[in-house]
């Protein structure tokens, strides 16, 4: 069977490595390899991203980037191009991007939602009429050889005059109708009237401002993990906490997903025109 290699960007969440491991080791249905993009630019940070991903027992990229957080979308897509050059299309298999806060939540076959005609899936996104994927899960089938070495993650005036977000560079193929769109709840909270994607036992205790998400029903996107709110917070530690009680119980069968049927459609940012 074909080998799938799972690549997870780490910025600041080295705390994120096992427990997103462990959701892939109970979730992830065919066989793959877990390997984490240290993207770090702090020394401490980096340090312990590696020694997380030593403990997982996986390989470590580590990244580079001269570009400071203050353009975290370039900074996040230097990364990305350079594991895509010197790393992930080197193989002729299936690859799975995934942000560091990112967890499956539920089984997972990515054949499911790779095929012939449909080589690539993300979550949408877009920039005037011009749509793309978010970095944040992208599936990808490397034999569809149009695919190979011809991506550029950087979004920044791709297009004259339009700056497209990190993974602005998929926006031909995803005009080209060869992307299969993920669902998207976008930020889980009352004024999107999307509470109810949660399971009842963890809904009571999620709070307004967690802002948390879920793509294709089933992958939880923390978001704003690495920079937007501050990990020394009260707030940012409840949230990581709330974080990881759902995960655990998901983990333990204690809860189940809802599978509701929501998808947030098309705003000024999300969904394609």
């Amino acid at each position: 069977m074909v080998l799938t290699r799972i690549y997870a960007v780490h910025f600041n969440r080295a705390e994120f490595i096992p427990l997103q491991k462990k959701c892939l080791d109970k979730w992830f249905r065919t066989p793959f390899e877990y390997i984490v993009v240290n993207n770090a630019t702090h020394k401490d940070w980096r340090v312990c991203i590696e020694i997380e991903s030593l403990l997982a027992g996986c390989r470590c990229l580590n990244t580079w980037s001269d570009t400071g957080f203050d353009k975290a979308g370039k900074h996040h897509a230097d990364a990305l191009n350079q594991i895509w050059k010197d790393e992930i299309t080197k193989y002729n298999d299936y690859a799975l991007i995934l942000d560091g806060d990112v967890f499956l939540l539920d089984n997972f076959t990515i054949t499911d939602l790779l095929s012939k005609t449909k080589p690539v899936f993300g979550v949408p996104q877009h920039r005037g009429i011009f749509n793309y994927i978010s970095p944040t899960v992208v599936g990808v089938d490397l034999k569809n050889t149009m695919l190979v070495e011809e991506v550029d993650w950087e979004g920044k005036e791709i297009v004259p005059k339009v700056n497209l977000d990190t993974g602005g560079g998929w926006h031909p193929w995803c005009h080209a109708g060869v992307v299969r769109p993920l669902s998207n709840t976008w930020h889980i909270k009352a004024a999107n009237n999307n509470l109810h994607v949660l399971p009842s036992e963890v809904r009571d205790t999620y709070r307004e401002g967690f802002d948390m998400e879920l793509y294709g029903k089933k992958w939880l996107h923390y978001c704003r993990s690495s920079g937007w709110d501050w990990p020394d917070t009260d707030f940012v530690k409840e949230k990581t906490g709330w974080l990881k009680n759902f995960v655990d119980k998901r983990l333990s069968n204690e809860v189940q997903l809802t599978y509701a049927d929501f998808d947030i459609g098309v705003n000024d940012w999300l969904g394609w025109v």
